[in-house]
């Protein structure tokens, strides 16, 4: 995995086209590996395009270079034969707009050949902000709506560490993340046919509203296919 280390005095000309063509420049080198076979030289180019973009504000430029640059790391994320690149164009959308950037994160740790550098985008994922509203309603769509039990499951897991975050930063969950989420975690815990999902419910609910959440749990519990609701409800409740 090619490390990202910040680039002392990147190659960045800060003057109108010239900048405009040192992006480009550096677009072609990662976006088309016909032309670039070398991947060391395709990450190459995105670890300084994340140098750039870190150095880059609001107010200098980075709504311009986000609209250079955002397709063609999207397309590198997708379609990039090696997984280095693939996860330094992650951390590149990442970098240059991370609400945004959230959609694409998610589905990358869906896609099958992401499977060993599925940790990396797991923590990118719960490194981020846990005020962006943007990734916990994508996990209470995951949650809610998908049908296979493991992207449940990991979708409770990435959104129990974003209440988790919030509660170590502020004391509390965001009463509209609560509103959002609560009911349909309740839900997952009472009929969802997946034990893990049923536990990962279980902690997402104690961990947003431990009060609120004990007569759910009880309910639970009293079901014989709940066992290590149970457990977890003895030591942790």
């Amino acid at each position: 995995m090619v490390e990202i280390n910040p680039i002392s005095n990147p190659s960045f000309i800060k003057a109108g086209n010239k900048a405009d063509i040192k992006i480009k420049n550096l677009i072609s080198v990662f976006e088309d590996e016909i032309k670039t076979p070398d991947f060391e030289k395709r990450s190459s180019a995105l670890i300084e395009l994340i140098t750039i973009a870190r150095k880059t504000t609001p107010s200098k430029g980075l709504d311009d270079l986000k609209k250079m640059v955002w397709e063609p790391l999207i397309k590198a994320l997708k379609n990039d034969s090696k997984i280095d690149v693939r996860i330094l164009a992650a951390k590149a959308l990442l970098v240059i707009d991370e609400k945004n950037a959230v959609p694409y994160l998610l589905k990358a740790l869906k896609d099958p050949k992401n499977y060993k550098e599925r940790w990396t985008l797991e923590r990118m994922i719960k490194d981020i902000d846990p005020k962006n509203r943007a990734l916990a309603n994508e996990l209470i769509n995951i949650f809610q709506n998908d049908k296979n039990p493991d992207e449940k499951h990991s979708a409770l897991v990435y959104f129990n560490s974003i209440v988790q975050k919030m509660i170590e930063n502020d004391g509390e969950i965001s009463a509209d993340l609560k509103k959002a989420s609560f009911e349909p975690i309740r839900k997952l815990l009472r009929d969802n046919s997946d034990k893990n999902v049923r536990m990962r419910a279980s902690e997402a609910l104690v961990s947003i509203d431990k009060e609120e959440a004990v007569p759910y749990l009880l309910e639970a519990i009293d079901d014989p296919k709940n066992r290590d609701i149970r457990q977890y409800f003895m030591h942790n409740v």
